[in-house]
């Protein structure tokens, strides 16, 4: 089988399939190759409901929050999981009306999504300059990207981590920690988070269970040769951690392959066994404050919606 459109890089091929063999297959999948297209189009669907939530509070307070910071009327915008850019747009938007020019840099697991985040940016606002890097955040600290950045121009920092993109990888405090190690001392990080209570896990479920999701979460499936036929996707909320975790359990045993020109390996799955290929956590607003604590980086504000359901959070190293 041929997979080349799958996988951008060696690596990916490798630590996708060391995914596969643990059971768990990280959300970054669903950024790469032909599947950073399903993505794209999951986030302009009506029915993924947290990027309109969060653009409107962006829109309607973010200013407001802004204008309490010590910025100059240059800065850098770092987004981290930059995703396809309109997360980015939305800001870029507000500086605007602040009349703060903005440099904005892209941050994600592979160079198909950046190239769409690119594209979208780009056309939008001609006049910023926009470049990307390939980095993963889960990894580790990324200070030798960030410090290319800060050597290109001398601008304040503002990171940002939208989109409940901090929700999304497995060890998330530990995603804290090494954006809190990337930072200089000074700069400041906006992060956009989906906030929990019990009486909304229906609501909260509702993002995902539709088509345009289920089709971007299964997509990396595929690369090794699994058919959406070869099992059912579960959907459900673990009220004790707080999270959507979606499962593929494998109607009958299957043989999954992935092959590139340098690299082929194998995978089997038995009969109703269980293959988790989501987790996505839902925050309390404590929580997320001592975490970002923990990690050496300081609340300086925060903002939600009229219904408490959304979150922004600005901090500083």
């Amino acid at each position: 089988m041929n997979t080349d459109i799958c996988f951008e890089n060696h690596v990916q091929a490798l630590e996708y399939m060391e995914a596969l063999k643990s059971g768990f297959l990280p959300l970054k999948f669903a950024y790469i190759g032909k599947a950073a297209h399903t993505h794209d189009q999951l986030v302009r669907s009506k029915e993924y409901g947290i990027a309109d939530i969060e653009t409107q509070l962006i829109k309607a307070s973010l200013g407001g929050l802004l204008e309490k910071l010590n910025c100059s009327n240059v800065i850098n915008l770092i987004d981290i999981g930059s995703g396809n850019g309109l997360k980015c747009a939305s800001i870029i938007n507000v500086l605007n009306l602040l009349e703060i020019k903005s440099h904005c840099h892209l941050l994600d697991y592979g160079n198909v999504l950046l190239n769409v985040a690119l594209t979208n940016l780009q056309k939008i606002f001609p006049d910023v300059p926009i470049d990307s890097h390939v980095v993963d955040f889960e990894k580790g600290a990324f200070q030798t990207t960030i410090s290319k950045i800060n050597h290109t121009n001398k601008y304040p920092n503002i990171f940002l981590l939208l989109g409940h993109t901090l929700g999304n990888p497995l060890n998330w405090q530990s995603v804290l920690k090494n954006i809190a190690t990337s930072m200089r001392k000074g700069d400041y990080l906006l992060i956009g988070v989906e906030l929990y209570e019990v009486e909304r896990i229906k609501e909260i479920l509702a993002h995902y269970d539709n088509r345009p999701f289920r089709d971007a979460v299964f997509n990396p499936l595929t690369f090794a040769g699994i058919d959406i036929n070869d099992g059912v996707l579960n959907i459900l909320f673990d009220r004790q951690k707080r999270n959507v975790e979606v499962d593929f359990v494998f109607k009958n045993a299957k043989y999954a392959e992935v092959e590139t020109e340098n690299f082929r390996d194998t995978v089997a799955f038995e009969k109703e066994s269980s293959l988790k290929i989501f987790v996505s956590h839902r925050f309390l607003k404590d929580e997320l404050f001592g975490a970002l604590e923990a990690a050496g980086v300081r609340t300086i504000d925060h903002i939600t919606d009229n219904r408490n359901t959304y979150m922004i959070t600005v901090c500083q190293r």
